[in-house]
Formats: structure tokens, C-alpha cells, sequence
């Protein structure tokens, strides 16, 4: 298994990691599954990870899907700090967040990554 690093072109640029087995496999997915063009992709050959440290328990990120009855948007947050739980998430999500001027009444789905 190999890390790449992808970077897309479809108006703006997007670049993510993925892990795989070759670079036929990666060039196979985006090609068929998306309709920006691949840019380059970069093999990572060697990874320094960084020591764990007094801030290593900030870097999880959040992805939410939420909705106010009409409209579905995805949210993201990056950083999520971690005494935060699923109910003060959904809580705050429904207080603070509008799509389209109308608040957040429905969170559907809610991934917290590692």
C-alpha cells in the first residue's frame, strides 16, 4: 500500500491523499468516478511523522451533513478539539448554522476522522 498525494482542476484546485496499491489504481478511480481533471499525482516516498506533542489532540477534523428541510450542504471543520462530544456538536450546528437563510434543524450524518 501506497500514499499519493492527487491534485484535481476543475475551476479550483483540490489536492488529497489517498492510499493505494499502485498508480494505475488511483488514475482508475478519479478517471472514472470524477469529472475534474487530474493535474499530477505524487508518490510519497518518505514520511517524517511529527512528534506527538501537547497539540496532538487538536488535529481531528469533522464532517457533517446537515439540512434545514429544503437544502443539504456538507460541513467541515478541521482542528476539532477534542472534549467536544456528538450532542454539543449537533447542538451548536443547529444554534449557529443557516443554509440559504434558513436555520439548521437536521443533522444527518456526522464523521469525526482521526
Amino acid at each position: 500500500m501506497y500514499v499519493y498525494i492527487v491534485t484535481l482542476q476543475k475551476g479550483r484546485t483540490d489536492t488529497i491523499r489517498v492510499s493505494s496499491d499502485s498508480l494505475l489504481d488511483v488514475r482508475s478511480i478519479y478517471e472514472t468516478l470524477s469529472d475534474a481533471k487530474i493535474k499530477y499525482i505524487k508518490k510519497v516516498v518518505y514520511v517524517n511523522p511529527s512528534p506527538v506533542d501537547k497539540f496532538s489532540q487538536f488535529y481531528r477534523e469533522l464532517r457533517v451533513l446537515v439540512g434545514n428541510g429544503k437544502v443539504n450542504r456538507f460541513f467541515d471543520v478541521r482542528f476539532l478539539k477534542a472534549f467536544v462530544d456528538r450532542d454539543k456538536l449537533v447542538n451548536l450546528l443547529k444554534t449557529y448554522l443557516t443554509i440559504d437563510g434558513h436555520r439548521v434543524n437536521v443533522v444527518q450524518s456526522l464523521v469525526i476522522h482521526k
